[in-house]
């Protein structure tokens, strides 16, 4: 590995870019798999929630909080993410670019920090934990109605 990676450091940052790359074209199948904007919430929330299940999130995200450059690889991948569903969310519901880039951060808030509650606890069946979410994601949304033309 050495040979590939001067320090245990810089192997590190590889694997975390490779979790974070992971998750975004997770997500972003799953956002692209269908046009019905109910299903994108379910399928992008269940994506994120299965992560969570894989050894790779626990890595980026136990050093998000103590290492800049992981940190800085994280947000930019949620900021990323963020801008695809707003983009989603401007052109189905027709808001502004503003409004749909706070109303993106909050859905992906709401999926992290469900995610991250829930792979501490386990207090919920995944898939249970990721409908809730889901739902409460999607009430709101939903609420946007498509956009008329």
């Amino acid at each position: 590995l050495y040979q590939h990676f001067p320090s245990k450091r810089d192997l590190y940052l590889a694997l975390v870019r490779d979790a974070v790359d992971e998750m975004e074209t997770r997500v972003r199948v799953a956002l692209q798999g269908t046009t019905d904007n109910r299903s994108r919430v379910e399928e992008a929330t269940a994506t994120y929630f299965a992560f969570v299940e894989d050894p790779r999130f626990r890595l980026m995200f136990s050093a998000e909080r103590s290492d800049d450059e992981v940190h800085a690889e994280v947000n930019a991948a949620h900021r990323r993410m963020t801008e695809t569903v707003a983009g989603l969310i401007s052109e189905d519901a027709g808001l502004d670019s503003a409004s749909a880039l706070f109303l993106a951060a909050a859905i992906r808030g709401l999926a992290t920090e469900g995610a991250r509650w829930w792979s501490e606890h386990y207090d919920v069946d995944r898939d249970q934990a990721a409908t809730l979410a889901s739902q409460l994601a999607w009430r709101g949304l939903g609420s946007f109605g498509p956009r008329a033309d």
